[in-house]
């Protein structure tokens, strides 16, 4: 252990160091304006909260939401360390750490403001927690349990996948003295916050029912499973083939640790392999590879985990430096360039009209309150308009005061405030 334990404390160290980087230069997403704004009822309360945290302490800007998902992201990393040290020894567990800080989705999506990176943090509390509870049920560590349980399932809609599964699993390891698990029965009742959550939120089953199931893994199985395979690939590259070649091992370890793979990939699969921020939850893959990694004897350790290194650096790095960057980090987002100038134009105003399709990332970079304009007819209610597309601009009768790609801001001439306020 002591020929690399400094140069795994040093991949872990770059890890960390690479889940801060950029995290300024992608425009704000729509989903994630959404969780960061609390605009969906979809989704349960805890991420959004920790989300509007960190806008009362850093403000109303793009870094200081992105930051708070870089430090949840770090701490999962100990999180998997203690987690593996439980079920292994010190030695695995510090190359599983080393493993998860390098993991290039968990990386990337650590940059991000999506609830998955924190959901990921919720998932790898309760199976700590779980760990420690199944060991020795004291009064201690059952309510650990149920705050971890609670914790888990009231960050994301879909956080209660990887409970339910310990519940099947637990079950099936007690047999019938399950009924009087004190560790079933904490699960269960740390489920009922997010159950009465569902049952009071008509959006949650909007949600799911939306397009008519067809997004949520109900039909077009094979083609989901080549999305799937496809995001997978995108965000992880080499690691993901390592981690799939590591796959054996899971007997290995006990069944929990399945149980989380399986989570990820359900919700994955599920809830649409499109959503490649879903990918964070592969970051479990670094259990079998650590064991694997471990068995291969001491001098193959820093040689594998320093290959996987590189590669990781080399694609995840900063964007300006590194040969390979991924295309959502290579350049400075428009919003980001352009929504200071853009909302000089609209100083005084308490609402502007937009017409095109506007994501929540609209509100959060324009200032005034924003119109969806998808049924209003000209003259439209406010002085200016946001066009997110010049299709409009002859129907208008108007002044263009900016106009930048597909983005044009115009006066109307023939507006009256009389008549609309």
């Amino acid at each position: 252990m002591r020929n690399y334990k400094a140069f795994l404390w040093l991949l872990i160290a770059l890890g960390i160091v690479l889940r801060f980087v950029d995290i300024s230069v992608p425009d704000l997403s729509t989903d994630e304006a959404q969780f960061i704004m609390n605009a969906s009822p979809a989704h349960p309360p805890i991420g959004k909260a920790l989300f509007q945290v960190a806008q009362i302490i850093g403000g109303h800007n793009i870094v200081s939401v992105r930051v708070l998902a870089a430090i949840i992201g770090t701490i999962t990393i100990g999180l998997i360390f203690l987690v593996v040290r439980e079920i292994k020894n010190t030695e695995t567990a510090m190359i599983a750490a080393a493993i998860a800080s390098i993991f290039p989705s968990h990386i990337l999506f650590s940059r991000l403001a999506y609830l998955s990176i924190i959901l990921c943090f919720g998932w790898w509390f309760l199976l700590l927690a779980f760990i420690h509870a199944r060991k020795n049920p004291s009064t201690l560590r059952l309510t650990a349990l149920y705050v971890a349980g609670l914790v888990a399932t009231l960050i994301k809609t879909q956080g209660v996948l990887f409970p339910i599964l310990l519940i099947i699993g637990r079950i099936a390891e007690k047999g019938k003295s399950s009924v009087r698990d004190p560790i079933l029965w904490v699960l269960a009742i740390s489920m009922i916050p997010m159950g009465i959550y569902a049952l009071t939120q008509p959006a949650v089953a909007a949600a799911f029912l939306s397009y008519g199931g067809t997004s949520y893994g109900f039909s077009n199985i094979i083609e989901r499973l080549f999305q799937l395979g496809s995001a997978w690939w995108h965000w992880n590259h080499v690691i993901i083939v390592v981690g799939i070649i590591s796959l054996p091992f899971l007997i290995k370890v006990p069944w929990h640790i399945s149980a989380m793979l399986l989570a990820g990939v359900l919700t994955s699969y599920l809830l649409g392999p499109g959503h490649s921020y879903y990918t964070t939850h592969l970051i479990v893959f670094a259990v079998p590879i650590s064991i694997m990694i471990k068995k291969m004897g001491t001098w193959k350790v820093p040689m594998i985990c320093g290959v996987l290194g590189v590669i990781t650096l080399l694609t995840t790095g900063p964007s300006k430096f590194i040969p390979f960057p991924y295309s959502e980090f290579s350049k400075e987002g428009f919003w980001n360039e352009h929504s200071a100038k853009i909302n000089e134009f609209f100083l005084g105003e308490d609402s502007i009209t937009v017409l095109g399709s506007a994501g929540h990332h609209i509100r959060w970079y324009i200032s005034p309150r924003v119109l969806v304009g998808k049924q209003f007819k000209p003259p439209y209610p406010t002085e200016y308009i946001l066009l997110l597309n010049d299709s409009k601009v002859d129907d208008i009768d108007g002044i263009v005061e900016y106009s930048e790609k597909n983005i044009t801001v115009m006066r109307q001439t023939n507006f009256s405030y009389q008549d609309h306020y």
